[in-house]
């Protein structure tokens, strides 16, 4: 870290002061120390202003951040340790239920020393981690980057009953056919079209052709599901992809009275029709999953709709007025410049600061 700044120092529109070294930090009447930015109604503070560091986002009463039962996310994985195993001391659960795939280092996201990949050519498994619990029952946000070396849309990529892809999977333990599926299709839908599938639910299945099949890049996929109410159209389904929000349903229908069970299995990317021969990979680089979509994230604009990079930081503690976490820098190529957001229960922002 630099060592302390001695330039004059200027306040901007914030409230805030400008080192020398590019580095944020506030001005004396805050009352914030070590590396700091905002104003009094919503400020943030670090002695440690790194990917790792430890900072407070507090607010005067001007905010509500509510509470959040477990500040950690249920599941944090970022592959560095050469396994598929949550990070402990960022996860509230310290096992999963399984995996499929290897670590690798062929392809890296920015910042990254490693990631995880699986083969669909060689097995109809779904790809790495996988979960079962029941704490994902009533709802289950997941937040997962990754990279696929395939293009669907290319029928040399087909096996003998064409390609599809399930890159969201969720079911009832000991059931099936009645899952909740977000996937593509490569030749049963032409184009690579996109679909929401509540198999043996209420609601059919719907395509939704603005969500283009994209490979040979990191993807930033975030999904939101709850179960509803038995026999009535009224559960959340929800698919972002960096800025674009492909699926955002309030009235899908998953729980009838002939299965009303709820899913508690989450499974992710999955070709179970085969492919043709050769290699087709999908890569992971970061998985965080929770029964909520309340967290901060450190976004590339100070709006949460229109950011296209939202990397999760990791809750340690949470309280209406105060949020301490770890800061995770991602595939950010920098940390200043970019925003603190907190985000609430229903996906919508409550707050944001400059970093």
């Amino acid at each position: 870290m630099p060592a302390t700044d001695t330039t004059p120092q200027t306040l901007d529109a914030t409230g805030s002061v400008a080192g020398g070294d590019g580095i944020w930090r506030s001005n004396d009447l805050l009352g914030l120390t070590g590396y700091s930015g905002g104003d009094a109604a919503l400020n943030w503070s670090s002695d440690d202003f790194q990917d790792g560091g430890i900072v407070t986002l507090a607010t005067d009463g001007t905010y509500n951040f509510g509470t959040k039962s477990n500040a950690k996310p249920l599941y944090a994985i970022d592959f560095e340790d050469g396994t598929a195993n949550p990070v402990a001391e960022w996860s509230v659960k310290p096992t999963i239920a399984g995996v499929n795939g290897e670590s690798t280092t062929a392809v890296l996201a920015p910042n990254a020393t490693k990631s995880w990949r699986f083969d669909h050519s060689v097995s109809s498994a779904a790809a790495g981690p996988n979960f079962d619990d029941v704490d994902l029952a009533d709802r289950c946000f997941a937040y997962i980057q990754r990279y696929y070396d395939f293009d669907i849309t290319d029928p040399a990529t087909h096996g003998a009953t064409g390609f599809n892809i399930k890159h969201f999977r969720r079911w009832p333990p000991g059931i099936t056919y009645i899952d909740l599926v977000y996937g593509y299709e490569g030749s049963e839908e032409p184009g690579g079209n996109a679909r929401l599938d509540g198999e043996n639910s209420a609601t059919p299945t719907q395509w939704f052709p603005s969500a283009v099949w994209s490979h040979a890049q990191w993807l930033v996929d975030q999904f939101i599901d709850t179960p509803g109410t038995l026999d009535v159209a009224d559960a959340w389904v929800k698919w972002k992809r960096g800025s674009s929000v492909f699926i955002d349903k309030t009235d899908y229908s998953l729980l009838t009275t002939t299965y009303p069970n709820k899913r508690t299995l989450l499974f992710l990317d999955q070709v179970s029709n085969g492919t043709s021969v050769g290699a087709k990979y999908t890569y992971y680089n970061f998985v965080y999953i929770d029964n909520t979509p309340k967290r901060v994230v450190v976004a590339d604009t100070n709006d949460i709709t229109t950011a296209t990079i939202s990397e999760p930081c990791i809750a340690t503690s949470w309280s209406s007025n105060s949020i301490t976490f770890v800061l995770r820098q991602g595939i950010h190529l920098s940390l200043p410049g970019n925003y603190l957001i907190v985000i609430d229960d229903d996906d919508t922002q409550i707050a944001a600061v400059a970093l």
